[in-house]
């Protein structure tokens, strides 16, 4: 049985800070507890947890914690929360995964995960391929050859280098790659476009793709198709479908077919994730 009873987030506009909360079980409150944030809902996840001289993070204190980093400014943007507690018996119990706008009654959740549930279904039987979904980190050792005051590559990263990071903010790039499945909606048309420096052309290749809510797609995040090996970036234009405005269901997105010589072509695929 899970000791947790409830997580709340509650984003505060006014302060742009979000407050979390949290209730257990009686005979757990003196358990030790540790909170994480993901800007997607999955890895990377992030301790937000104070840290001692030697590295070691701290326990929460009381039953509840201001996040006063991430600001609160639309409710397009979102972050998702979980709870790690650990017993003074070494027993860990990890909370449900809440969201910042994701509160529904009972009854709603349980029609929402229906929905959800169906349009995994309709992917996995239907049109849909699975693909592995890259999220850029969000935090971590700073790219040598990244400027962050402009976003622009100071210099080329030799294409051997052992902690790559493909053009990106921070070293390695990307979090662990997520499974997930993804439905190609309208591919093309391929138009050819010259170099303003007359040095050839370019023929990019957009593609309407419809995702699934989780991980939650945001511009510039890596969609790989193993079997081709083709990959591509998530686009400006993403649409979401909501349950009641309030829960993400599917997105529409925009994928831009990246060329072959694109440092992203050297994103490791693991080995042992296996594709139907």
């Amino acid at each position: 049985m899970n000791p947790f009873v409830s997580v709340n987030v509650q984003p505060a506009y006014g302060s742009k800070e979000v407050l979390i909360s949290w209730q257990v079980l009686p005979g757990y409150e003196d358990a030790m507890f540790f909170l994480y944030r993901s800007m997607s809902g999955e890895a990377p996840w992030e301790l937000l947890n104070l840290t001692n001289d030697e590295g070691e993070a701290l326990a929460l204190e009381g039953a509840s914690y201001v996040d006063e980093e991430y600001v609160v400014e639309n409710r397009v943007t979102n972050a998702y929360y979980r709870m790690l507690m650990i017993t003074e018996e070494a027993e860990e119990f990890e909370s449900p995964i809440v969201s910042m706008f994701g509160k529904l009654t009972r009854r709603q959740w349980g029609g929402c995960c229906k929905i959800l549930q169906r349009e995994r279904l309709r992917m996995c039987t239907g049109n849909g391929i699975e693909v592995l979904h890259y999220i850029p980190l969000a935090s971590g050792e700073v790219n040598p050859h990244f400027d962050p005051d402009t976003g622009q590559h100071l210099t080329a990263e030799c294409p051997d280098e052992a902690d790559s990071s493909y053009g990106l903010k921070y070293v390695g790039g990307y979090g662990p790659p997520v499974k997930t499945w993804i439905e190609f909606k309208d591919v093309g048309p391929i138009v050819m476009q010259d170099r303003d420096d007359g040095s050839g052309h370019d023929d990019p290749l957009n593609v309407q793709a419809r995702m699934l809510a989780h991980p939650r797609p945001r511009r510039g995040h890596l969609i790989i198709h193993p079997p081709s090996d083709n990959r591509y970036v998530v686009g400006e234009t993403i649409k979401g479908w909501y349950f009641r405005g309030i829960v993400s269901i599917a997105y529409d997105t925009t994928l831009h077919l990246l060329r072959r010589n694109d440092s992203r072509y050297r994103v490791p695929i693991p080995e042992d994730i296996l594709f139907s």
